[in-house]
């Protein structure tokens, strides 16, 4: 029996067990929602924010819910023109400040045309000793500027693929994704 603990342990070590929470505005109706853009999320990593963005928009897509408009180009214009507000190390979708401002995010939404913006940021944190950790935030914010599904989760990193951009975007996606689809009794 103790055996069977040990290993029931060691898998959720391995596998990298997601804890947080999930919310969803009650009033919210995912069937109001028909374009969808997807904003690089803010990470301490180079890189991972943009591979995720890209990630999510093919996730969506692959629902076929909603119609998910390239937000790449208008991207680059909108971090270039508020560099003030949004640090950036060079246009790799990566920053150490906070996610944008709702205004900013109305902005974004208001330009390209869609009725909801999804967003977040991912911070790892950690080393070997005490253990390599993700924190996952995810936001759908309408064009309003309010959030209309937020998901906020912590995972293990240290066993994707030592890392790369690449296994961690997959990880980050599909847990971000299971919990999108569930929110809101999605297939």
């Amino acid at each position: 029996m103790r055996s069977i603990g040990l290993l029931i342990i060691a898998f959720a070590a391995v596998s990298g067990c997601a804890v947080g929470t999930t919310y969803v505005k009650p009033e919210t109706n995912i069937s109001e929602i028909g374009k969808v853009a997807v904003m690089p999320f803010t990470s301490n990593k180079a890189g991972l924010g943009v591979e995720v963005a890209n990630r999510l928009t093919v996730a969506l897509l692959q629902l076929n819910r909603f119609q998910v408009v390239e937000s790449t180009p208008l991207m680059e214009v909108v971090l270039r023109s508020t560099e003030e507000t949004l640090r950036t190390e060079d246009w790799s979708g990566d920053s150490t400040e906070a996610l944008p401002s709702p205004i900013t995010t109305n902005q974004f939404a208001e330009t390209l045309g869609v009725d909801a913006v999804l967003t977040g940021s991912i911070r790892r944190y950690g080393n070997w000793f005490v253990g390599k950790n993700m924190n996952i935030d995810s936001k759908l914010i309408s064009a309003n500027g309010s959030i209309l599904w937020t998901c906020n989760y912590k995972t293990d990193w240290a066993f994707t693929g030592l890392g790369t951009e690449g296994s961690l975007a997959s990880k980050v996606v599909k847990e971000t994704m299971k919990r999108f689809k569930i929110s809101f009794g999605l297939k």
